[in-house]
C-alpha cells in the first residue's frame, strides 16, 4: 500500500523503547518505502545536535505520531517525556483528529495514558496495512491548502497574532503618570551627602517597570544637568515586544532570546561611553578600576546604572555584578543602582543594596487607564471598565485587548501576553499548569499534583514538585506564608478566561478544590487549622453556587 500524493509527504514520529529500536527500524523502512516522511532519532539525529531540543521540535511538527509499544517501553526513561509531548500537542487539535496511534509491537498492556485511543497491534498479520488505513485517512481528510502543523500553529489563535503585532515603541509623549516615584529618585540622586545608593522597585508583570526604566533613563536623566546612565536589560522580553524602538542607543544593552551575559561586554560598553582609554587586552579588575577613577573624579556628577528585570534574570549576572563592580563602585557617593524585577527579591549582600529604597508600581486607576488609551490613539471595542477588569489596570495589557473583538477574545490575548515570557516550547504545557492551579488561593506541591491530573487526565500521575518549579522559573509565582501563590493579574485573567470558555473545567476544578480542603478539614490532625481549611470551602462553594452545582456541605 502507498500513500496517496499529498503537496508533502505524511510526517510521522517514531517514539519508541530504546530495546525495541531493530523492530522499529524495520517499521521505518516500510514507512519510508511507501511515501511516509518518517522520523526515528537514529535516522535523524545529527552528531552536535541538541537532541531532546530536536525531539521536541519533530514531534510538534508532525502529522501523527506512532508511539510503539511493548513490554520494554512501559518502562521509565526519556520516550514518556516523548509521549507527554505529543499528548500536549493532542491537546490542541480537535478530538475527532488523528494524531496519536498507539502500535503493540507484542502483546503488552497499553499504559493508561493512551488508552483514549484505538491501538493497531503490528504484529498481526494485517497490522501495518490497519496502520497504512489510519495514515491513509488523515491524509485525505487533510486539505490541500493544509500546511504543516508547524510549532507557531500549534499555538492558540491570539498567541500567533500577538507574536506578529508590533509594541508599541516608548516616546515621552506616550508615557502615563509615575511622578510620585521618579519625583522620589531624583530627590535621591540630587542629595548633598547622600545616604542612599540603591533604588529598588517591583511589581507584576505588565505593571510598566521597562516603561519606567526607559523613561527615566532616555528622558528624565537627559533632561538634569550632570547624570549620566546606563540602562541594561538582564532578561529577554516577549516575542514581538520591543518597547526600545527599532535603535539600541550607546549606552544601552537587552538581553534577547536568553543569550549568555558577558560581563566583559558590560563593561566595555561603560568603558566607550565614557570614553575611557584601557591597555590592550586588560582585566575585569583593570577595567573595573578604571571606571571607578573616573566616577570618583567627576564627584560633581551623578552616575546611575539601571537594571530591568533583575529578579527575573540569571541570578549568576547579578552574582558578577555584585562581585567585580557594583561591590566596588557603591562605595563612591556619586553612584547609584536603579533595579527592578518581579517574583522572588534576588538575596543582594552588598549593605547599599540591601538597605535599598524599595517600592511597588501600582496598577493604573481607570482615568489613567483612559489617558493611555488616548496618547496611544486606541478605539477599543470594549469599554474602558472592561479592559480596566480584564487587565487589572496594568499598563502593557492596555493595547493589546483594545484590540480584541470581544471579551474572550481580550482574555486570550492578555492570557498570552502573560505566559510570552515562557520558553515557547514550554508555553503550552506550563500555561496549563496555570490554568489548573489559577482557582487556588495557594498550593503546595501536593494540591498543584492533584489540580493537574484533575485538568489534564490524560496526564496520569504528575510530579507536583516539578510543576511549582516550572512554574516558579517564569517568576509568575511566589512564595508568601508558606506556599505558592499566583501572580494576581495572571489569576484574574485565568479565572475570568475559564469562567467564561472553558465552564465546566472551571467548575471541575473547584469541586475538586473543594473536596480536597473538605477532606483536609476533616483531618484530626489538622484541626487546628479547621478555621483556615472552611474558609476555602466557602470560597469554591461560591463557585459552584454560582454555577449551580450542588456542594455536600
Amino acid at each position: 500500500m502507498y500513500m496517496p500524493d499529498p503537496k508533502r509527504p505524511l510526517k510521522v514520529f517514531l517514539c519508541h523503547a530504546h530495546a525495541d529500536r531493530d523492530r522499529v527500524h524495520a517499521l521505518y523502512t516500510r514507512l519510508t518505502k511507501d511515501g511516509v516522511d518518517a522520523w526515528l532519532d537514529k535516522e535523524k539525529l545529527l552528531p552536535g545536535q541538541d537532541w531532546e531540543l530536536e525531539i521536541s521540535k519533530a514531534v510538534h511538527e508532525s502529522d501523527v505520531v506512532v508511539i510503539c509499544i511493548s513490554n520494554q517501553f512501559n518502562q521509565k526513561g526519556f520516550r514518556q517525556k516523548e509521549v507527554k509531548w505529543a499528548l500536549n500537542t493532542a491537546m490542541e487539535l480537535p478530538e475527532q483528529e488523528i494524531f496519536i496511534i498507539p502500535a503493540r509491537l507484542e502483546e503488552c498492556e497499553t499504559p493508561d495514558n493512551l488508552r483514549r485511543w484505538h491501538w493497531v497491534d503490528l504484529f498481526e498479520n494485517d497490522g501495518y496495512e490497519r496502520l497504512m488505513r489510519s495514515l491513509e485517512f488523515k491524509v485525505r481528510k487533510s486539505t490541500p491548502s493544509v500546511k504543516l502543523p508547524q510549532l507557531l500553529e500549534l499555538l492558540p489563535r491570539t498567541e500567533k497574532a500577538l507574536i506578529t503585532v508590533s509594541s508599541p515603541t516608548y516616546v515621552p509623549e506616550r508615557f502615563v503618570d509615575r511622578q510620585e516615584e521618579i519625583q522620589q529618585i531624583i530627590s535621591i540622586l540630587q542629595a548633598s551627602q547622600p545616604r542612599v545608593r540603591a533604588i529598588v522597585f517591583d511589581g507584576e508583570r505588565g505593571s510598566g517597570k521597562l516603561w519606567l526604566s526607559l523613561h527615566l533613563h532616555r528622558t528624565i536623566f537627559q533632561q538634569l544637568m550632570g547624570i549620566t546612565s546606563w540602562l541594561f536589560s538582564l532578561s529577554p522580553t516577549a516575542e514581538g515586544y520591543t518597547p526600545w524602538g527599532e535603535t539600541v542607543q550607546a549606552n544601552e544593552c537587552f538581553v534577547r532570546n536568553y543569550e549568555l551575559f558577558d560581563i566583559k561586554e558590560f563593561l566595555a560598553l561603560i568603558v566607550k561611553n565614557l570614553e575611557l582609554e584601557l591597555p590592550p587586552n586588560p582585566g575585569i579588575a583593570e577595567t573595573v578600576d578604571t571606571i571607578r577613577r573616573y566616577v570618583q573624579g567627576h564627584s560633581d556628577e551623578r552616575f546611575v546604572l539601571i537594571l530591568d528585570s533583575a529578579y527575573e534574570s540569571d541570578w549568576s549576572i547579578l552574582e558578577q555584578l555584585e562581585t567585580h563592580f557594583l561591590g566596588n563602585l557603591l562605595t563612591l557617593r556619586n553612584f547609584f543602582v536603579i533595579a527592578n524585577g518581579r517574583g522572588r527579591p534576588y538575596p543582594w549582600k552588598i549593605p547599599y543594596l540591601i538597605e535599598a529604597v524599595r517600592f511597588g508600581l501600582r496598577s493604573f486607576s481607570i482615568d489613567q487607564l483612559q489617558e493611555q488609551i488616548e496618547k496611544f490613539g486606541l478605539s477599543p471595542v470594549l469599554s474602558a471598565n472592561e479592559v480596566y477588569e480584564i487587565g487589572d489596570g496594568l499598563p502593557l495589557f492596555t493595547e493589546f485587548i483594545s484590540h480584541a473583538k470581544n471579551r474572550v477574545d481580550a482574555l486570550e490575548s492578555a492570557s498570552n501576553l502573560l505566559f510570552s515570557v515562557i520558553p515557547i516550547q514550554e508555553r503550552a504545557q506550563i500555561g496549563r499548569y496555570f490554568e489548573a492551579l489559577c482557582p487556588l488561593d495557594g498550593f503546595g506541591e501536593s494540591e498543584a499534583a492533584l489540580m493537574v491530573e484533575a485538568y489534564n487526565p490524560l496526564y496520569g500521575k504528575v510530579d507536583g514538585r516539578l510543576i511549582c518549579r516550572k512554574m516558579n522559573e517564569s517568576r509568575l509565582i511566589s512564595w508568601k506564608n508558606g506556599r505558592y501563590v499566583i501572580s494576581q493579574p495572571v489569576q484574574n485573567v485565568l479565572r475570568q478566561y475559564l469562567s467564561l470558555n472553558k465552564h465546566d473545567d472551571w467548575i471541575r476544578l473547584n469541586s475538586v478544590a473543594y473536596s480536597h480542603y473538605r477532606q483536609i478539614r476533616d483531618d484530626p490532625s489538622m484541626s487546628r487549622f479547621r478555621s483556615f481549611f472552611e474558609a476555602q470551602m466557602m470560597i469554591h462553594a461560591k463557585v459552584l453556587s454560582e454555577g449551580e452545582v450542588q456542594s455536600e456541605q
